[in-house]
């Protein structure tokens, strides 16, 4: 069992009663389900004031302790509620993830600074109906997602990326913002669990020493080589002028809150396409950063960059920068780096 401080514990208790998607009962047990808690959630008291509710909650994981992944119950929590928090209380979790060993803290989550979409972002269309094909589609894109984990000598945090070339992966600025950094961050593929339940053989590359290294701030993306031919095993996702438009579905693979590999599908809605950005409402975890948007067609249309608050109980709201502007964003030479077709 994990002890906090006295201090750090009142601390924890305040800022989680604070947070607005804990403020109500449905809502503190779906957080609980999207952190990967659902088991526990008949056994945690999470009735009564947001205090008091986060006061259980946090008794409740720190009694538990590790669930059978091998991550802490509470780090998994406090993964989740951190990309709903503002800075400042990003930065209190990542500490405290960090200072008692809890799970490596997922990477600063920006906000996203306009919403363009509509105010409940729960407009739906109702053609599920897809090919089978669509699943071995999914499957294959998959392969080429990866936990992306940054070490310093002080720090770690997670995010996702994944191929887009045999050797170059995409991410975040906000994930990987300095080619410095490549050195001591881990690539971790198939970081996730198989048809029994349990954990599946992950396989770590890393950056290729002095390898290219590109980043926008302003567009907050990064592309950068790794050592070997990943892709050659894990294929990758070829970069072109894919469009959406409002109402369309779009899909996300994800590492969310750092946990194994995740994939939303479906009900996943675009609410703004324009200006280089994508906005949408998806009614699961907000995507970790880096991960790739993807059209019903499995080709990527951007990259996820911010959350936002939920619209109601679980619709929460996304950002993605656009694959059509980071292209347009490359210079010659680096763009000149990517492979024309897939595989």
């Amino acid at each position: 069992m994990t002890e906090l401080a006295a201090a750090d514990r009142r601390r924890l208790v305040r800022l989680l009663a604070d947070v607005r998607e804990l403020g109500a009962e449905e809502s503190r047990r779906d957080l609980l389900d999207l952190a990967g808690l659902g088991a526990l959630v008949p056994n945690v008291d999470v009735s009564g004031s947001p205090a008091e509710a986060a006061d259980r909650i946090v008794h409740a994981l720190t009694e538990y302790g590790r669930v059978p992944a091998g991550r802490h119950a509470l780090g998994l929590f406090l993964n989740v509620v951190k990309v709903l928090t503002g800075e400042e209380q990003q930065e209190t979790l990542a500490g405290l993830l960090y200072e008692y060993d809890l799970m490596t803290p997922v990477v600063r989550t920006p906000v996203i600074g306009t919403w363009r979409g509509t105010a409940t972002g729960m407009a739906r269309r109702a053609d599920t109906a897809l090919p089978v094909a669509f699943l071995s589609a999914a499957v294959a894109a998959a392969r080429c997602v990866v936990d992306v984990v940054v070490t310093t000598a002080t720090t770690s945090w997670s995010g996702t990326g994944f191929l887009v070339g045999p050797d170059l992966l995409l991410t975040n600025n906000h994930v990987l913002p300095r080619a410095d950094l490549v050195l001591h961050t881990t690539f971790r593929f198939n970081h996730q669990a198989g048809a029994d339940g349990g954990p599946e053989r992950h396989h770590d590359h890393g950056g290729a020493p002095g390898g290219l290294f590109h980043t926008s701030k302003a567009l907050d993306y990064t592309l950068v080589r790794l050592d070997g031919r990943p892709g050659d095993r894990w294929t990758y996702l070829p970069l072109g002028a894919e469009t959406v438009a409002v109402g369309d579905r779009v899909n996300l693979i994800q590492h969310p809150g750092g946990q194994p590999k995740q994939i939303a599908l479906r009900d996943n809605l675009v609410e703004y396409a324009g200006g280089g950005v994508v906005q949408y409402t998806t009614p699961s975890f907000p995507a970790s950063s880096g991960a790739p948007v993807l059209t019903d067609e499995w080709r990527v249309c951007a990259v996820h960059r911010a959350s936002g608050p939920a619209t109601d109980r679980r619709y929460f709201r996304n950002e993605g920068t656009t694959i059509s502007a980071i292209l347009r964003d490359l210079p010659i030479a680096v763009r000149a780096a990517l492979p024309v077709g897939g595989v």
